[in-house]
């Protein structure tokens, strides 16, 4: 439940408007923005080395420019207005036991080790703004990329190229389209097309673009043992307190659907037994 709360901030009007207000164009700069600030004014390679499957050509139109409107520590605070409008203001995610959630998840953070994971890291270095959700929301971000800087680690071992990884997600369950995976990621036709043929060629996917048995158990794979890597938080927690947190942030995805956040209403998994 964590992934549909968080991915929410790169969507939102809210925050987009906050981005506007601080003289950066809202999607993709303002999105780089969004993840990069946390590891302070960084520059285009190394947000693209860190974010892994998105074109180099986006790093170099947002960063450093957005760095001469504002310093990392104003995109944070801005951010943070943005996520306050945007779930407790439109969406209206009840803020009753956020606290509780919010110690839960920063006691996660608190206890794992981010050797290895920098955007995980440079989340938990950012103190929540101080307010119910948005500390709720800072310590879920830090929990989402210890997952995500997990799950690049094994990408990155695979060898693949970033527009091949993206090419086996877009077919794998048809859980994103390929037209938003390219549209957001800058990725054009032709490296798609190149993609596609690299990744037949490794027999992971036929003529149609469905990916062969093969194709599908690597991927499986992939999401299996990025689950493995990212328990460790969770671990830490114990089973009750995990289990707490689960059903603390379950009204926050409720919520959410009811309100309509994506067009999709997020498929809130069963709880755990």
């Amino acid at each position: 439940m964590i992934e549909p709360i968080h991915a929410y901030l790169y969507f939102a009007p809210e925050v987009q408007a906050a981005w506007e207000a601080v003289g950066l164009e809202p999607r993709g700069q303002g999105y780089v923005v969004c993840r990069a600030a946390p590891m302070g004014a960084v520059g285009p390679q190394v947000a693209a080395a860190t974010f892994f499957n998105f074109n180099p050509v986006l790093f170099q139109m947002a960063l450093p420019a957005a760095w001469d409107h504002l310093t990392p520590q104003q995109a944070l605070e801005a951010r943070a207005q943005g996520i306050e409008a945007a779930f407790v203001g439109r969406l209206g995610v009840p803020t009753e036991g956020c606290e509780q959630a919010a110690d839960l998840a920063r006691e996660a953070v608190d206890g794992t080790s981010f050797h290895g994971r920098p955007l995980a890291a440079a989340n938990a270095g950012v103190p929540g703004p101080g307010t119910p959700f948005g500390d709720l929301f800072q310590a879920l971000a830090a929990l989402r990329e210890h997952r995500g800087d997990g799950h690049v680690a094994l990408l990155t071992t695979s060898g693949l190229h970033p527009v091949d990884v993206l090419a086996v997600y877009a077919a794998w369950q048809g859980a994103v389209s390929r037209r938003f995976l390219q549209a957001s990621r800058l990725w054009d036709d032709e490296a798609w097309a190149a993609a596609e043929d690299r990744v037949r060629a490794k027999g992971w996917m036929d003529a149609d673009g469905g990916l062969t048995d093969a194709g599908a158990a690597w991927r499986d794979d992939i999401e299996a043992r990025t689950d493995d890597l990212a328990a460790a938080p969770y671990a830490h927690l114990g089973e009750e307190r995990s289990l707490r947190l689960f059903d603390l942030l379950l009204p926050i995805c409720e919520a959410m659907n009811e309100a309509g956040a994506y067009k999709r209403a997020i498929t809130v998994p069963g709880r755990p037994a």
